[in-house]
């Protein structure tokens, strides 16, 4: 039988152009663009399964849950032996703490594809990891095989596995899992990134920032890193984080998380008034789909000019509008301190303040808290309160 070759051409081509656009996705996501990603896994996903799998593994990552289970479930209709699309659902029921379900999509995928599948492995690692119910062990059991298999060369593989260590709080083994995937491409400016990572949650400053330093010297495209210096250098060096402020802005998708970055820096640089008044013109602008942040900005800037009547008020509406995602233990930090000043809320403020020491995982963190608290009760004649704090703080020196 005779096969036109003008029509062997196009199909050759048409491969060709989709497996461009899958990898287009794929660096926008390495890259942590995930509006970029998006766009481009869509223009596949109706005919590419493995498209498909990262559009919802980017929604995902967009916090868009529910848009990727339906995606995936759309997808199971028409092609309900999908390998990459069965972890993909299983990764959505892991998020909903559906773990058995979970689990059983993960060995139906890894039997379809006889346990030979890297790009399966890996994604089911990856959902366990990226999942609070996720086994972080069953994501090392499947990474490890991945890396036994022949051919081996993916240095995300070692990523998701470093990850899954660093989750389990055994950073010695991250760092070994993240300098094997720079062994394995010495360009792959994630590996030192996520290096970072694990010395940045030790409060290891010596090492940390050479580590993010080093990630955008081997590829000055790298945005993670360039946001990860400017959040350090926030409140300690304003220059230099309007500076990499910049520079991650140059290397990222324009999103309102972006824009807020860009507003929150007046705060960082003393600029409190110029705060309000930018964060209250955003917020007015976007009416009712601004970022509970702004409310935070407020709260932050209006007490730094020691209006501690607005700085409660904001302080309290963003607590009551953010997703847990967001918190951070300084929130309760600032809302316990400035229930102090509001007599007849002593105990609320200790309870605040007492989230925020519990939530902080760094050891100086939780001392100034406590001590805080220790000076407010000693001043206020609670004396007995005063030294239990300070017995509190005593006790949370490691030695």
């Amino acid at each position: 039988m005779r096969i036109n070759a003008g029509f062997l051409i196009f199909a050759v081509f048409a491969c060709q152009m989709a497996f461009a656009q899958l990898q287009t996705g794929r660096n926008f996501f390495y890259y942590e663009r995930y509006h970029s990603a998006k766009e481009a896994f869509a223009k596949d996903a109706e005919t590419n399964p493995e498209a498909t799998y990262w559009l919802g593994q980017t929604m995902i990552e967009l916090k868009d849950i529910e848009g990727a289970k339906a995606l995936y479930q759309k997808s199971l209709t028409s092609n309900g032996n999908s390998p990459l699309i069965l972890v993909g659902m299983g990764h959505i029921e892991l998020l909903e703490n559906k773990t058995s379900d979970a689990r059983q999509r993960f060995e139906a995928a890894i039997s379809l594809t006889k346990s030979r599948d890297i790009k399966v492995l890996n994604a089911i690692g990856r959902a366990n990891v990226e999942s609070r119910a996720g086994d972080n062990l069953y994501a090392i059991e499947k990474l490890n095989l991945a890396t036994s298999i022949k051919g081996f060369k993916d240095p995300e593989v070692y990523i998701n596995l470093g990850n899954a260590y660093r989750k389990m709080g055994d950073g010695g083994n991250a760092i070994v899992s993240y300098s094997k995937a720079l062994s394995t491409d010495p360009k792959y400016a994630a590996a030192r990134h996520f290096t970072g990572k694990v010395y940045l949650s030790q409060n290891n400053r010596e090492f940390f920032i050479p580590e993010f330093e080093g990630a955008i010297a081997i590829d000055p495209a790298y945005a993670p890193s360039y946001r990860e210096l400017y959040h350090y250098y926030y409140f300690r060096d304003v220059n230099k984080a309007i500076e990499y402020l910049e520079k991650y802005a140059a290397n990222t998708d324009q999103t309102p998380e972006l824009e807020y970055e860009k507003t929150s820096v007046l705060y960082a640089a003393r600029k409190y008034q110029e705060a309000i008044s930018q964060a209250e013109k955003i917020m007015a602008a976007k009416g009712d789909n601004y970022s509970p942040k702004y409310h935070r900005l407020l709260a932050f800037s209006y007490n730094a000019l020691g209006d501690s009547i607005n700085a409660l008020k904001n302080i309290e509406i963003f607590l009551s509008r953010a997703t847990e995602d967001i918190l951070l233990p300084t929130d309760f930090d600032l809302l316990g301190t400035l229930q102090f000043k509001f007599p007849g809320r002593e105990s609320q403020a200790i309870e605040n303040i007492e989230k925020a020491i519990e939530m902080d995982t760094t050891v100086t963190k939780k001392i100034e808290y406590a001590e805080k608290v220790a000076g407010i009760l000693d001043a206020r004649g609670m004396l007995r309160q005063a030294a239990d704090w300070k017995i509190k703080a005593y006790n949370f020196l490691p030695n």
